[in-house]
């Protein structure tokens, strides 16, 4: 076997130690994968193993620079995780602010109800509290006006609910 086969064979069994070295996960060591390689030899044959020869596992871990390609490997996982994790919140948020017509619209249907006060106060609080939804991306740009101050809790209904009109009515010019 001349030079260049043999470096090609001894590179295709580096690349498969990789890879056995790389499903260790967060147990990874040479010493794992040679145990490793060594039940297997016994179980399946010697020629499932890329080698036998622990020297070969630790010149190739130096060699072939796996640490770092290990370190690389699970730094685009992280990135990639990452990367999904933004789309998905991007798009949560996105269609969270999709529901603030309709939770205006609720709100105004509960505030004209003059039936039950305390739950209309208790409505319009949490809606508007939760998450800072007073305002849409859109509307919390620079140029966007300025919405009318909320009145006190001790307001009118009547006041509360110009409040509210003038607020939604605001938001519609401004969409």
């Amino acid at each position: 076997m001349d030079a260049d086969a043999r470096e090609q064979r001894d590179r295709l069994r580096q690349e498969r130690a990789f890879e056995d070295y790389w499903k260790l996960g967060t147990k990874r060591s040479v010493e794992a994968l040679f145990r490793q390689y060594v039940a297997q030899a016994r179980e399946q044959g010697r020629d499932t193993v890329p080698t036998l020869h622990k020297p070969d596992l630790t010149r190739w871990r130096r060699d072939y620079g796996w640490d770092e390609r290990v370190s690389k490997r699970v730094q685009q996982q992280l990135d990639d995780d990452r990367e999904r994790y933004e789309a998905i919140r991007k798009e949560a948020l996105d269609q969270l602010h999709g529901l603030i017509p309709q939770a205006l619209q609720a709100l105004g249907e509960i505030l004209q109800d003059r039936t039950n006060n305390a739950t209309r106060l208790r409505a319009v609080d949490a809606v508007l509290a939760r998450a800072n939804l007073e305002q849409s991306p859109q509307e919390a740009a620079p140029q966007a006006p300025q919405l009318p101050q909320r009145p006190p809790e001790n307001a009118s209904e009547e006041e509360k609910l110009r409040w509210f009109q003038a607020r939604q009515q605001m938001l519609k010019e401004n969409k």
